[in-house]
């Protein structure tokens, strides 16, 4: 089944593409403002407080405004009016226009009524006020409407795995080496040196000593058993290492070129997996300081949110969003299905009452769960944006449970079958294709069932992206936090759902297996940035690249691999100015915020091996909202379900 675009009647405003998307938004939605809001109508002096919001379905909200009008000359006339008005949020600026207020009734206080009878009639006060209100454009915090609603809104909950990561930890420097499967080796062409292609850090295996080498930031590490753990410091490197081709995926390794060991040196613990896992650091023996008003002591010479509760003798970490338990820094971590009420009574001012976002039932989960739910609109010309999708050899399509669509794993880009359809969602953008060589076109409509792909299946994230309106020259398209790996579980936001995805390796087309890294919940450290609502990836120990899932990603027109970098890294091995979010395939610039819509602005690939290509195509949306379908029948479901923010 075909699923049509939800028809709302828009007003679209045209903008230059060479501007920036926070930018182009300013534009349409103007400066921020404060409450009270003053107006002047036909000499009366209007005002009104801040709103009472009753009612928000992400699209359209209902308030209740305090307003006081001062006539010239006359007693002061004071009411409450009841709106309901259109908004369009801006995840990244952190806003919301309000636009299309609809003034819908008009209270007057019982004391207005006796001073000033028929000169306050509701009715006529009501259409004075829709007349001043009609051309207004408010722009408000998101923070305002969200905190509204924080306490008041059912969130929906999705399904995730329950298997516990395997979590390394130590007392001393360490790092953790993660091989996606077994490791997969890659001949470095005129030498005897073979790259791991699919692990975090560089790593080369030398053919001829039987030699590892590993590159941990700017240290070399050598070892002959990648399983024993014992790694020294060599005292050469093999001299095909000059030889390396001058491309990005070698650019770290040649940068340590001519090599000279420095004994002095303090070589760091290594561990190795080879699925994901997580690793915990503290700088020596755990320094405890006690959380007042609880039983909790949180450890200070960590980088990691760690604590340890007096009353089960027990330490606590949070990681992806997850809590997990031991009874030793060392010992066997497993994953915690009842907290300790500690952590919900941790003080609002205390330096660790960030975790607070993580602890079901706390004012702080609650508000942040909801801003995943709220919806990111962009709208797109038709005829000027398109993509290009390659894959290694022939498509190969995997069935995804309990839906009638297959995934292309083998793809450069998300891809998804229907009935001889190929679909590609590239930057919170449905592309369509008769055929895999294309051309490939904004998609106009979209099977149903792309909104029902299970959280276990590698593509769960594209069910968050929608499409919501087409006409004849444009598609708006919408996406809420799932589209980044935030998602919410039992009240509070998490990464990801936690299931196993092994990587897609295609054989046959080269004379090697191509690898394609699926998406991956643990193995890189990901913590929550509540500044700008969104999971970020890579901690110290994690590798340059921001840890298990940023591997080495492949190039089927080139037919060579290339390494991405972190989401704004966070990453104390490497300080690079580009950011890489491997779960999206979504660029954006480490010192700022980031949108997927931000590339079709006029964003460049910053590592293409085309060049620069840029991708005009977006509008920002303005206008009314007409929640109806194009025939007059209710609205599917899989739409609908965007005003109450259902996965």
């Amino acid at each position: 089944m075909m699923l049509s675009p939800q028809r709302w009647r828009l007003k679209t405003l045209r903008v230059s593409m060479v501007l920036p998307l926070s930018f182009l938004f300013f534009l349409c939605v103007g400066p921020v403002f404060s409450w009270p809001l003053v107006l002047n109508d036909q000499g009366s002096k209007v005002t009104l407080a801040k709103p009472d919001y009753t009612t928000w379905d992400f699209l359209q909200t209902g308030m209740r405004i305090p307003v006081r009008i001062e006539p010239s000359g006359e007693a002061p006339i004071l009411c409450t009016l009841t709106a309901r008005a259109s908004t369009y949020a801006d995840r990244v600026a952190k806003n919301v226009l309000l636009k299309n207020i609809q003034v819908q009734a008009v209270d007057v206080n019982q004391e207005t009524q006796r001073s000033a009878v028929g000169k306050a009639a509701p009715e006529a006060l009501r259409a004075s006020l829709a007349k001043l209100l009609a051309s207004q454009n408010w722009t408000i915090e998101m923070a305002e409407i969200v905190d509204a609603f924080a306490d008041k809104k059912n969130l929906p909950s999705v399904e995730i795995s329950s298997e516990t990561p395997r979590i390394f930890s130590s007392t001393k420097p360490a790092i953790l080496v993660q091989f996606d499967g077994p490791p997969m080796w890659l001949p470095v062409a005129g030498t005897k040196l073979s790259h791991g292609v699919n692990t975090n850090w560089d790593m080369f295996y030398d053919n001829k000593n039987t030699f590892y080498y590993l590159l941990a930031g700017d240290l070399w590490l050598a070892t002959h058993d990648l399983y024993s753990g014992e790694w020294v410091l060599p005292k050469t490197l093999p001299k095909e290492l000059r030889s390396l081709p001058n491309t990005s995926e070698y650019a770290s390794a040649r940068a340590t070129l001519p090599y000279t060991a420095d004994p002095n040196r303090t070589l760091p613990e290594v561990f190795y997996s080879e699925k994901a896992a997580e690793l915990v650091i503290v700088n020596g023996t755990p320094q405890l300081r006690e959380i007042p008003g609880t039983d909790l002591s949180w450890v200070e010479n960590t980088e990691a949110d760690l604590f340890f509760h007096a009353g089960e003798r027990r330490y606590f970490t949070v990681i992806t969003g997850r809590w997990f338990s031991a009874e030793r820094i060392d010992g066997y971590w497993r994953d915690v299905t009842n907290l300790p009420v500690g952590f919900s009574q941790i003080p609002g001012d205390h330096p660790k009452a960030r975790i607070k976002i993580h602890v079901a039932g706390t004012a702080e989960a609650q508000r942040e769960a909801l801003w995943s739910l709220v919806p990111q609109l962009a709208q797109i010309r038709r005829t000027e944006a398109t993509i290009q999708v390659d894959f290694a050899g022939k498509p190969n399509y995997v069935p995804i449970d309990g839906t009638s669509l297959l995934h292309v794993p083998n793809a450069t880009v998300p891809v998804v079958s229907h009935a001889g359809k190929l679909y590609a969602c590239y930057h919170a953008v449905w592309f369509q294709a008769d055929d895999p060589k294309g051309p490939w076109t904004v998609a106009t409509s979209l099977p149903s069932d792309i909104y029902r792909i299970p959280s276990r299946s590698p593509v769960y994230h594209l069910s968050f992206v929608r499409l919501v309106d087409s006409d004849k020259d444009t598609v708006t398209f919408g996406y809420t936090g799932g589209y980044e790996n935030t998602l919410v579980y039992q009240g509070a936001v998490i990464y990801g759902p936690g299931f196993d995805n092994p990587p897609a390796l295609q054989y046959g087309a080269y004379t090697y297996p191509v690898y394609f890294a699926q998406p991956s919940t643990y193995g890189a450290g990901a913590w929550y940035d509540a500044e700008r609502h969104v999971f970020l990836r890579g901690r110290p120990g994690y590798g340059p690249f921001g840890g298990f899932g940023a591997t080495s990603r492949y190039n089927s027109v080139t037919s060579h691999y290339f390494r991405p970098i972190a989401l704004f890294g966070a990453d104390h091995s490497a300080d690079q100015e580009l950011a890489f979010q491997p779960y999206t395939g979504a660029y954006g610039k480490l010192s700022a915020d980031y949108s997927p819509y931000a590339l079709w602005t006029a964003a460049t690939v910053p590592w293409s091996d085309r060049g620069s290509s840029k991708r005009p195509g977006l509008t920002i949306q303005v206008g009314k909202p007409v929640l109806s379908s194009p025939d007059g029948a209710p609205l599917p479901s899989e739409v609908q379900s965007f005003r109450n923010g259902k996965p």
